[in-house]
């Protein structure tokens, strides 16, 4: 089952790394501040949505140097404050981060409820270690979706 999630991910990032948009951090919801993580940087691959339909956004994790994923450390996403237009589980385990070569990568499933522009704000927590150390990651990101009929 593990595996044919996997591939079912890896497949559906080859498809949307055609049209892919990679955004940097941003910050632009009122009261809401995105933070940094010192030892990686968060990017999200995003795709076009559509009401009624099972969708996903891809949260990507890239490793700054020396550091990699500690899978021996809880890690979790969480879905902060309510989105309006789209329906989602609120709290992603480590069995949602999934090893891709430099990157962790993190689906988030949602179904689109509604058309219009969404920011989903969400929390990540993991950590990441080098040979010298171990470091936790606690990343605030904001994502914006657009969804259509």
């Amino acid at each position: 089952m593990r595996a044919n999630w996997r591939l079912l991910v890896i497949s559906m990032l080859a498809a949307i790394v055609l049209s892919v948009l990679i955004r940097p951090l941003s910050s632009a919801n009122t009261g809401f501040e995105t933070t940094s993580p010192k030892h990686s940087e968060v990017s999200v691959l995003t795709n076009d949505y559509q009401v009624g339909l099972s969708n996903q956004f891809i949260l990507a994790i890239r490793f700054s140097g020396q550091y990699k994923f500690n899978d021996q450390y809880p890690a979790r996403v969480k879905i902060l404050g309510t989105p309006r237009l789209i329906k989602h589980s609120s709290h992603y385990g480590k069995d949602h981060f999934i090893k891709e070569g430099k990157y962790i990568l993190i689906p988030i499933t949602f179904t689109a409820i509604a058309q219009g522009r969404e920011k989903v704000m969400v929390n990540i927590r993991y950590s990441v270690c080098s040979e010298q150390e171990c470091a936790l990651e606690d990343v605030d990101y904001s994502v914006e979706l657009e969804i259509h009929e």
